[in-house]
């Protein structure tokens, strides 16, 4: 866990309890160290058909709910974001600008697929208001919050709430958790949550999504479980660097269809998220307010995001980076020298 010492000092201690409890156990599932050299290539690969047989048949999986939310598959560039961003709202007229938002991030690297629209932790505890509250006490209330969602769709921008699973001391809702997303993202338009410090999401939260008739996107923080493909179809990627690049199992699993979000919130230079990003055919967390803390994008990386989202977005869409026969460090393309 030495890569996530970030965590003690960001996380309320029940958030901390939460994530080393429920995260460790499944952090060496999420990606697969390469082969060693072009000559391993063959017996690697085989290993990895092998690991997604085993895996699919002891998940007893039937395709996963891919079908019901496609657009995860092609949502490559996702920020987190907060509603209090001075591109965003405007608190001398009291309103929300959402183009202006948009313009700026498509003039400096080429726009986002979706967002994470994050209201809540570090500001729960200073009441007891809890994390839907946090929404509820957003300018506009949840007419305002729809009307903001609307107009992000419209711009082919899908927006995801932040699930914070360690809100417990504060006010209840009458209905479980998983209930209340169900009702709440339905009301509002919202397309998925992000389980902050999460390997899975419940499946007790896809009953809910079912029950009220309003399927949504799923993906926890820590990248995700074998058993939770049946239900989850994104999830956050801390993948480690080594000149060997590693390779997303969830995505290989899955033929292609799992969208994994590489993240690396503290990183000044963002080479080597890009480059993981897209050897993967993955998306990127393109985060600058770190919670109050910017770690502005450079207009170097801002350009390289342009380029990589540029060539994941037109080859997403054509159906190549979902592709059943994906072989990770093909021979053809894997040289000796490089390996050394």
């Amino acid at each position: 866990m030495a890569a996530r010492q970030w965590t003690a000092r960001w996380l309320p201690a029940a958030a901390l309890a939460c994530l080393v409890s429920q995260c460790v156990s499944q952090w060496s599932q999420i990606y697969v160290d390469g082969p060693q050299s072009p000559k391993q290539q063959p017996q690697w690969l085989q290993q990895q058909i092998d690991d997604r047989e085993v895996t699919l048949q002891s998940i007893d999986w039937h395709g996963g709910v891919f079908d019901k939310l496609k657009w995860t598959q092609t949502s490559y560039i996702q920020p987190q974001m907060h509603p209090y961003d001075r591109y965003f709202y405007d608190p001398d007229t009291g309103n929300y600008t959402v183009q202006r938002y948009l313009k700026d991030l498509k003039d400096r690297y080429g726009g986002i697929d979706a967002l994470l629209l994050w209201p809540t932790y570090t500001n729960i505890g200073v009441d007891d208001r809890n994390q839907f509250d946090y929404f509820r006490a957003m300018p506009g209330g949840l007419d305002g919050v729809a009307r903001i969602t609307a107009e992000l769709k419209k711009s082919g921008v899908r927006v995801l709430w932040p699930y914070n699973p360690w809100d417990t001391g504060t006010r209840r809702e009458p209905f479980s958790d998983g209930d209340t997303f169900a009702h709440l993202l339905k009301q509002t338009g919202g397309d998925g949550i992000n389980g902050d410090t999460m390997d899975h999401i419940p499946k007790s939260f896809w009953t809910a999504a079912l029950k009220n008739n309003y399927p949504y996107a799923f993906e926890p923080e820590d990248g995700g479980t074998d058993q939770a493909l049946n239900w989850s179809t994104m999830g956050w990627g801390y993948w480690a660097y080594p000149k060997i690049p590693v390779v997303d199992r969830f995505k290989f699993i899955t033929s292609g269809k799992f969208m994994t979000n590489v993240c690396d919130r503290w990183a000044h230079s963002k080479t080597d998220n890009l480059q993981m990003a897209w050897f993967n055919g993955d998306g990127y967390e393109t985060w600058e307010n770190v919670w109050g803390n910017w770690n502005g994008i450079t207009p170097h990386d801002a350009e390289a995001i342009r380029r990589v989202a540029a060539m994941l977005r037109y080859f997403g869409k054509e159906g190549f980076l979902q592709s059943p026969g994906w072989e990770p460090h093909a021979r053809e393309i894997l040289q000796e020298d490089a390996l050394r």
